[in-house]
């Protein structure tokens, strides 16, 4: 009898275990489960200070896109560039996710022994909870890799066409930007 009921725990034991470690994986199907955003820091003409998105969904979309601010307008057809990744590529990002322990990183990660560089964030969206980590040079690993994979599902040659053409958009519609 003490045996089943040795054997009855360490299975409920197990189980419990098993529960809690995957109660983060009810990524959000609604809006991107992940969201990258950087900006630039430090002494630069206003018009380089536009935020840059790069949001992924549970489906395959790769969204890069960007938004106002109150320095820089960009009106309602500011360009996005989107692509499809595949399911397997999705599954990666998630694993990145889980892999590096991201619900176990602090939300600021600011290296505060410099001003210049860039601000980066990654976001993460479950179905019932939000979190965003990151900040001003974050200078942590498992953070970067995150970052590193999701980046690395784009070309360079797509990055760099919506840079020139969400910039070009910028100066458009901001014409005082001009030098």
């Amino acid at each position: 009898m003490n045996k089943n009921v040795g054997s009855f725990l360490a299975v409920m034991l197990l189980l419990s275990v098993f529960v809690s470690c995957s109660k983060h994986t009810n990524y959000a199907t609604d809006e991107p489960f992940i969201i990258l955003k950087s900006s630039p820091a430090g002494p630069d003409h206003i018009k380089n200070f536009y935020p840059r998105y790069l949001g992924i969904y549970d489906d395959g979309r790769l969204v890069l896109y960007s938004e106002e601010t109150d320095d820089i307008k960009m009106g309602v057809d500011a360009p996005t560039f989107e692509k499809k990744i595949t399911d397997e590529e999705v599954e990666k990002v998630k694993e990145a996710i889980e892999k590096n322990k991201f619900w176990r990183l602090k939300e600021n990660l600011s290296d505060d022994n410099s001003v210049d560089g860039g601000f980066s964030y990654v976001t993460v969206n479950l179905t019932d909870k939000t979190k965003r980590v990151g900040g001003l040079n974050p200078q942590n690993k498992r953070f970067s890799e995150i970052k590193k994979y999701v980046y690395s599902l784009l070309d360079d040659g797509e990055y760099r066409r919506w840079i020139e053409d969400i910039e070009a958009h910028i100066l458009q519609m901001n014409p005082e930007f001009a030098e």
